[in-house]
């Protein structure tokens, strides 16, 4: 998609990170390994590079989990990497900080060891390399993605609707750099301004003195 012409208020959104880690609420949760040699074929399909080449791992390096959290009666299923740089606890911990009506659009959360850390989503799968222990913004992101491009939004996907680009345009600015890049990252980047407003104190303006001016591309959300 087009690059969007408008300035940004930040490099990045690094200054939210810390107030969402602090005001999402835990959601508690227990886990139990399957047994081994299976794997869900989103899994086997970015653990064996189909998904993303340079994404290129072996199946049985993978422990899969049945991650059950209180607040549903159905388990997310997790494929952990053996040698992944934090543990399934701390991944299922962060997953169970998003609003259930939002971790419903997930199908499946990968964790990876790889030289740097990023992120992507594939048909409500999101996949973490290199992940850490406070990537709180990073899963709502690509959550984000999912809940634009899987159709939990009455305009779909609503990063390539009518209703999106005309609240754009009535914004002066986007909130940072990477939510510059196209419709679809800015969509996935106002996901996390809109979570950070309906879950800190006072919202978004309580840290963002023009919050005014990005306005219209969160409230959509």
């Amino acid at each position: 998609g087009a690059k969007i012409d408008k300035p940004t208020l930040h490099d990045n959104l690094d200054y939210l990170k810390q107030g969402l880690i602090d005001n999402l609420p835990e959601t508690n949760f227990n886990y139990e390994l399957q047994a081994a040699g299976t794997i869900p074929d989103h899994c086997n399909k970015v653990a064996t590079g189909q998904v993303f080449s340079d994404v290129n791992y072996s199946p049985v390096d993978f422990d899969v989990f049945n991650v059950r959290y209180d607040d549903c009666g159905d388990p997310w299923v997790f494929c952990h990497h053996k040698q992944s740089p934090i543990t399934i606890d701390s991944m299922a911990r962060q997953f169970g900080k998003l609003p259930i009506q939002m971790r419903q659009w997930i199908r499946h959360v990968i964790d990876v060891p790889a030289p740097a850390g990023w992120a992507f989503e594939f048909d409500g799968t999101i996949t973490f390399l290199d992940p850490k222990d406070d990537m709180t913004p990073v899963i709502i992101h690509e959550t984000g993605h999912s809940l634009d491009l899987s159709g939990a939004y009455v305009d779909k996907p609503l990063s390539f609707s009518d209703k999106y680009f005309s609240e754009l345009a009535q914004d002066s600015h986007v909130p940072d750099s990477y939510s510059s890049t196209n419709a679809i990252e800015n969509v996935a980047q106002n996901t996390v301004v809109a979570v950070f407003n309906e879950n800190y104190p006072g919202g978004f303006g309580a840290v963002e003195p023009e919050y005014l001016s990005v306005s219209h591309q969160y409230f959509t959300l």
